[in-house]
């Protein structure tokens, strides 16, 4: 968050609209605008931090969103944005094709935080330098790991637990128990690891594709983006019921 308030001081752009009228009426104040541009990118710096838990699934997704925002900062012809997002994903392609599927190097902290800020940034630079691109592109650019940490954080208060507390429920990990493992056991434990990254490459895709066909139309997005956490919620609500045998099991043989 400091390094988003930072930046946004820094250069004098900031997060100054999001389509919602008091909102922007608060956000046109820019000490407001600061603030919530350090939040915005803090969240998504620790986004991708959060999904960094199998080969090559945050540095696939941070490919996959700077990739989508360099089409719709080139449609936009804004130019040099679009080239340093290219050299983002193609910086970040070269820690992927050795993490991804073997994991003989990994983000850890610095890696995947760095990565989330400076996707985040240019997601703010592409509001800040392109007035005729909505808000809401933005955040479905991000959509895979927002909706992941959001959701984390309600679920854990749910449970009264600290948001910031480690588990292992969320959605990449339920994909893993409950999708691969059952199905590719007799592949090698990295090949495995690897096989969920690829199925949840496609949550990180389909928020991105609207954002890229659309990216000026938030009547599209906003119900787009809707659609994407139904989605989510839906598939979530499936492997943790898939998931509940197993805990009550557990919770049964430590009674014991």
């Amino acid at each position: 968050m400091g390094s988003g308030g930072l930046a946004a001081l820094w250069t004098g752009v900031g997060l100054t609209r999001v389509d919602i009228g008091m909102a922007d009426v608060l956000l046109s104040y820019w000490p407001v605008a600061v603030l919530f541009t350090a939040f915005a990118v803090g969240g998504v710096a620790n986004a991708i931090n959060i999904i960094d838990g199998f080969h090559g699934l945050a540095s696939g997704t941070v490919i996959i969103s700077s990739a989508a925002l360099s089409a719709i900062a080139f449609s936009v012809g804004d130019v040099p944005l679009a080239t340093v997002s290219l050299v983002l994903a193609a910086a970040v392609a070269g820690f992927w094709l050795v993490n991804f599927p073997w994991g003989k190097l990994f983000l850890g902290d610095g890696g995947a935080y760095f990565s989330g800020f400076a996707l985040a940034w240019l997601s703010v630079e592409l509001l800040g330098r392109n007035p005729g691109v909505s808000p809401w592109a933005s955040v479905l650019l991000c959509g895979y790991p927002t909706v992941e940490v959001l959701y984390s954080v309600l679920r854990r208060r749910r449970h009264r637990r600290s948001p910031g507390q480690a588990d292992r429920r969320h959605l990449h990990s339920l994909v893993a128990t409950h999708v691969v493992q059952p199905r590719l056991a007799a592949l090698q434990p990295n090949f495995c690891n690897a096989a969920v990254s690829v199925l949840m490459w496609i949550c990180a895709v389909v928020p991105v594709l609207p954002a890229i066909f659309f990216s000026s139309r938030p009547e599209i997005l906003v119900p787009a983006l809707a659609m994407c956490v139904w989605g989510y919620h839906m598939f979530y609500r499936q492997l943790a019921a898939a998931a509940q045998p197993e805990v009550a099991e557990a919770a049964v043989d430590l009674r014991a």
